[in-house]
């Protein structure tokens, strides 16, 4: 017998199969993801399967309405402030994708898709120094070249000509 908190087989299996079907099948991702929260309705990965689905089949404000709870649950968690904010950017909301974003790195500073987004965002919001920072930032956490990752290092904490001289 399952003890509460643990795992249920089938909801895992089910779970698999949204993962597994996200990337080219967003609906049925969906479907899955539904599946469960009809049985489990606070199964935290089913909800965030569902937000980021919502999102790829174009259904950005639902996905926001998803996500947002689901951090505010978890605020301890990246991947929902991740896909939280890559929907608040799609639905043309980027000081709130930001913000998301920021909370997702803060949790977990390496994410390096969440650095260059943020970039994205600060230079469209008028915030090229901050772009720059945020950039380097990107190129720290994304590099798997260890030549580069000193030169990265020094660019974040603003030392231009040690970053120079790095890469020289």
């Amino acid at each position: 017998m399952t003890q509460p908190g643990q795992p249920v087989p089938e909801l895992e299996a089910l779970l698999a199969a949204g993962v597994q079907a996200l990337s080219s099948q967003p609906q049925v991702a969906a479907g899955k993801a539904r599946q469960i929260l009809s049985v489990a309705p606070q199964h935290q990965r089913a909800t965030l399967l569902l937000g980021v689905a919502q999102r790829q089949l174009g259904a950005i404000a639902d996905s926001v309405r998803t996500l947002q709870p689901l951090t505010q649950l978890r605020p301890d968690w990246s991947p929902p402030h991740f896909e939280l904010g890559l929907s608040l950017g799609q639905a043309g909301r980027p000081v709130e994708a930001r913000t998301a974003l920021r909370n997702a790195v803060r949790i977990k500073p390496d994410i390096g898709e969440a650095w260059r987004l943020i970039a994205d965002l600060l230079l469209a919001l008028g915030d090229p120094s901050g772009a720059d920072r945020a950039f380097a930032n990107h190129v720290a956490m994304s590099s798997s070249t260890p030549a580069l990752r000193q030169p990265a290092a020094a660019l974040c904490e603003d030392r231009l000509a040690d970053a120079e001289a790095l890469l020289i």
